[in-house]
Formats: structure tokens, C-alpha cells, sequence
């Protein structure tokens, strides 16, 4: 006699091969990343103990460990506060290449969380099943900021991390957690002084309290190594940084940095090689054999770069509107695209993005990882929006941006552009584009209330 089944066998939750489809091809996008960071993976691994997590960061954490200096004018120098240090102590541990391994890994997750907070922050919606029409807007960002996600992956720099950080504290504030924003954008700015940008901003969107407690937080992080590692010496790790690196700043020419001024693509470098290379076709014979500039030259130059930036700050604020309004926050629950006149919170995060590369005194390629937030609202304008303006900044942040990859022009003609600036140019497009957003955002805000009083003008149009 055949033996009979249990019948609450047959209520088991036994999932068809159906379902498992289902969810890869949700989950595609996520799948792919994994698979292209454990590809490339061995890019950066092969390289072993030669790259600036050793040279730099983790022999900056062993020094702080040893209650030791850690900020020194040498090659591959440590010369950012000392938060970022403390926090590589941990990985700075683990022996042989597994810390490398694990700071890669880390890095790794971090771009994938930027690239989904910035894609929310567009407006977009989620990257989980994503609509059809939605694509081309997705593949021409990641297209337009791939040689800014890989460049920190190449040179093993925290980029990544301290983009997520930024994303998460943007994505905070647009749901109205101040005091969160806060801490996120705080932490980032104890990596590195350029979020504090935002602290301004804040004050200027009604927010002052959010704003104190960012200062508060980058300031209490960086006096953490004074506690837990204090140097045998009796000094502060933050005032051999402002000795040795900040200082300086105020009585040097725009761009010099303690790195090659090719490198520096920030708004600086950019003036000093304009200034003393003008069109150049072979910047390494020009770079070998410029002398030093005179003291009064440096001052003039400096005073222009602080120029532009002033009139790049003013042109920000102008196009926000007037001070002490909070923006529109997210509303609940949005898990579909949001409309252009709910992303204004956004698109002001994005021009301070922006002006955080141009106003520092170094900004490196790795630097650029933040600028998918901005991209990707440049890529859905151009997708929702005709017009000769969107065309002409679309063409440019091709022409400025994946068009002039090593890859594609070769090391000798891409070293040139990059010496002509071709990706601060890419920074100053995405400020424009985010001009273009903010007239877009504005125009919608305008027929909202107009539709909302119940205008003859709104009635009509309905």
C-alpha cells in the first residue's frame, strides 16, 4: 500500500524557478555590480602593497598608533585632518593584504550606495525593477560618471565613502531630518573641509541649528584622535595639520598642492596653468622647465580665483531664492519618479557639490565620485526637457567627460587635456546644468501654486 503524504506538506512555501526570474531580473542592476567589483577587484589587488592605502592612509593610522606626527611634507603624503586616520586604525590592523582586500570591499559598497541615493535624489525611481523609459537616463549617467567611480577604485582613496556620506545627509535633509542630515554631512566634512559648505547653506535654508551641529560634529570627530591616541610630544594632531598643510593655502599660489598641478583640477589649478602655460600642446616639456612664481603674481592669481569663486557662491544663492525658506521635503511613501517641483532640495545640494570641487585647493579625478547626484539630473532634463541650452550642456559634458578617457585618446593626448582642465570644465557644466534645473524646478513650483489657488490662467491649462 503507498505511503500516504502529510498533508500540510503540500502547504509549504516551495518557490516556482518562475520567481527566482522574477527577482533576478529585478535585481539586476545589483547583480551587475556585484559582478563588476569582484572583476575589478583584481585591477587594484594585483598592484599588492604599492598604492595610497599603504603609502598614505594606513601609515598615517600606524603613526597615530604610535602616538606619532602623522602629517609630514613627504611623497604620498597624509595631509587631510586627522579623523580620516583614527578611522583607517581599524583596517590598518588586519595583516597582510586582507586590509587592502577590506578597504576595497568597503569602497566598493560605498559607490553602489551613492549611485542609488544620487538616482533617488534625481527624482528617479527605484533601481529595483526600473521602468523601460527610465534606462537611457540611467546607462547615460553611469556612462558620463564611470571614469569618476573608477578613479577612486584606482587610487585607493575613501572618495566613495565620503560621497555616500554627502548622499545619505542630502537624502536626510530632503526628508526633513535635519539633525540627521547633519551628522551624515558632519562626519563627511571631518574626512574632508569641503562639505562644510553646506553649514552656510543650511543657515541660508532656515536651518541653523542642523547647521551648528555639523561644525560641532566635524570639529568633535577630529579632536578624537587627541583623546584616544595622544602624540608623546604633547601637540594636537589638528594643529600639525594646520601647520603643515592648511596653512599654506593662504600664502601660495591658487593649485599648488602637494601634488603634481596636472592633477589638481580644481578651479585653482586650473587659473595657474591658464596662467602659465596658456595653450600648451606638450605639457611635460611646460611643466619640467616653468619657474616659480613671484610672490606678487601669486597674490593676483589668488585673488581671481577667490573672485570667481565669490561670483559662482553669489550666482548659487541668487538662483535659490530668497534665504530662510525650507524647500519642499520628499513626500511619504514616493517610490515612483517625483516631480521637478519637489527636487529642489536636490538641485541646490548639487551646485554646493559642485562648488566643494571648484573651491578647494586640490581636487583630484577621485574627487568627482560625488558629481553622479548632479549628473544624473542633467540626464533626466535632457530626457524630459527640449531646448537648444539642454542640447548644447548635454554635448558638453560628453565633449569634457567619457570623450576624453586615457582609454579612448591615449596616455600623451589625455595627459593634455587634462592639463587644459577638460574635468574641472565638466564641474563648471554640471554648475550650469544645475541652472537649467533649478529654471525647471522654479517654472513647476509657479504652476503648482497656480493650480493650487485655483488661478483662471491654471483653469485654462487644465
Amino acid at each position: 500500500m503507498p505511503r500516504e503524504l502529510d498533508p500540510n506538506l503540500t502547504t509549504l512555501p516551495l518557490r516556482p524557478r518562475a520567481d527566482w526570474l522574477l527577482w533576478t531580473r529585478q535585481h539586476v542592476l545589483l547583480l551587475a555590480a556585484i559582478v563588476f567589483f569582484t572583476l575589478y577587484s583584481g585591477t587594484v589587488l594585483r598592484r599588492g602593497r604599492t598604492n595610497l592605502w599603504f603609502d598614505c592612509y594606513a601609515r598615517a593610522a600606524s603613526r597615530m598608533m604610535n602616538r606619532e606626527p602623522i602629517h609630514h611634507v613627504e611623497r604620498d603624503a597624509y595631509a587631510y585632518p586627522p579623523f580620516m586616520a583614527l578611522a583607517s586604525v581599524p583596517l590598518a590592523q588586519l595583516p597582510g593584504l586582507s586590509s587592502l582586500v577590506a578597504y576595497y570591499a568597503l569602497n566598493a559598497a560605498a559607490g553602489c550606495c551613492a549611485i542609488a541615493i544620487a538616482w533617488r535624489l534625481a527624482g528617479a525611481p527605484s533601481l529595483v525593477a526600473l521602468p523601460r523609459r527610465w534606462w537611457l537616463v540611467l546607462a547615460a549617467g553611469l556612462v558620463l560618471g564611470f571614469r569618476y567611480l573608477l578613479a577612486p577604485l584606482d587610487n585607493v582613496q575613501p572618495d566613495l565613502i565620503l560621497a555616500t556620506l554627502v548622499m545619505a545627509g542630502v537624502w536626510q535633509l530632503w526628508n526633513g531630518r535635519d539633525l540627521r542630515a547633519a551628522w551624515l554631512l558632519g562626519t563627511a566634512t571631518a574626512m574632508k573641509c569641503t562639505p562644510l559648505l553646506f553649514a552656510p547653506y543650511l543657515v541660508w535654508r532656515g536651518r541653523p541649528r542642523a547647521a551648528l551641529v555639523l561644525v560641532l560634529v566635524a570639529a568633535g570627530l577630529n579632536l578624537l584622535p587627541d583623546l584616544l591616541f595622544p602624540q608623546t610630544s604633547g601637540r594636537s594632531y589638528v594643529t600639525d595639520w594646520r601647520e603643515t598643510f592648511l596653512g599654506g593655502v593662504a600664502h601660495s599660489a591658487p593649485g599648488d598642492w602637494h601634488s603634481d598641478l596636472v592633477l589638481n583640477q580644481s578651479l585653482g589649478g586650473l587659473v595657474q596653468r591658464y596662467y602659465r602655460w596658456g595653450s600648451a600642446t606638450n605639457w611635460r616639456e611646460l611643466a619640467a622647465t616653468q619657474a616659480p612664481l613671484d610672490a606678487a603674481t601669486a597674490r593676483r592669481l589668488q585673488l581671481a580665483v577667490l573672485s570667481i569663486g565669490a561670483v559662482l557662491v553669489a550666482l548659487s544663492a541668487w538662483f535659490g531664492g530668497r534665504p530662510l525658506r525650507r524647500a519642499a521635503t520628499l513626500p511619504p511613501h514616493a517610490s515612483a519618479h517625483v516631480a521637478w517641483s519637489q527636487l529642489r532640495t536636490p538641485i541646490e545640494a548639487s551646485a554646493i557639490v559642485v562648488l566643494m570641487l571648484l573651491l578647494s585647493p586640490m581636487s583630484g579625478k577621485a574627487h568627482y565620485a560625488v558629481l553622479f547626484l548632479p549628473i544624473f539630473l542633467i540626464c533626466r532634463l535632457h530626457a524630459e526637457q527640449r531646448g537648444w541650452a539642454v542640447r548644447a550642456l548635454a554635448i558638453a559634458l560628453w565633449l569634457t567627460g567619457p570623450l576624453m578617457a586615457k582609454d579612448l585618446l591615449g596616455k600623451t593626448l589625455g595627459d593634455l587635456f587634462l592639463a587644459w582642465g577638460v574635468t574641472t570644465w565638466f564641474a563648471i557644466f554640471c554648475w550650469l546644468g544645475m541652472g537649467l534645473a533649478i529654471v525647471r524646478c522654479q517654472r513647476d513650483e509657479q504652476a503648482e501654486s497656480a493650480a493650487a489657488a485655483g488661478s483662471p490662467v491654471a483653469a485654462r491649462a487644465a
